[in-house]
């Protein structure tokens, strides 16, 4: 492989804009090298960059569904979180249930997530979970 001497990042983001909207942005960037050693450094910078102007992009646009989904709420919480969660429908309500105990530092990250949802946390011992009303 020949020595680089150029570098182009490109990066992109969908978010849902209304209950049926969504809105796709992508960015690139390119960047000349003086020398190969300069490479994570120019590719760590843009993807700054990018990463700010996607961010600014959204910013005022993102509404939230009126009506929740179970894959609308899964997404909500990050990918390690999910694997403690079990998460179903019922009656007026996502249930959000632990699978094994959370520890304080989960359970405030989960409960953050719930609240901005309009939910709460029903403390019943074994059967203690977060609910989340579907309707907005």
């Amino acid at each position: 492989m020949g020595e680089i001497v150029e570098i182009e990042v490109s990066k992109g983001l969908t978010k849902q804009v209304s209950d049926k909207d969504w809105q796709r942005i992508e960015y690139s960037l390119k960047a000349k090298l003086d020398a190969p050693e300069e490479l994570q450094v120019a590719k760590a910078q843009l993807e700054a960059v990018i990463d700010n102007w996607l961010q600014q992009a959204f910013q005022g646009k993102e509404t939230k569904p009126t009506s929740l989904d179970e894959a609308y709420v899964k997404q909500l919480f990050p990918q390690d979180l999910q694997f403690f969660l079990s998460f179903k429908k019922e009656g007026k309500f996502f249930i959000i249930q632990p699978r094994q105990f959370l520890g304080s530092e989960n359970f405030a990250k989960i409960a953050s997530v719930v609240r901005e949802l309009g939910g709460e946390y029903i403390a019943k011992g074994k059967e203690s979970h977060f609910r989340v009303p579907l309707k907005q």
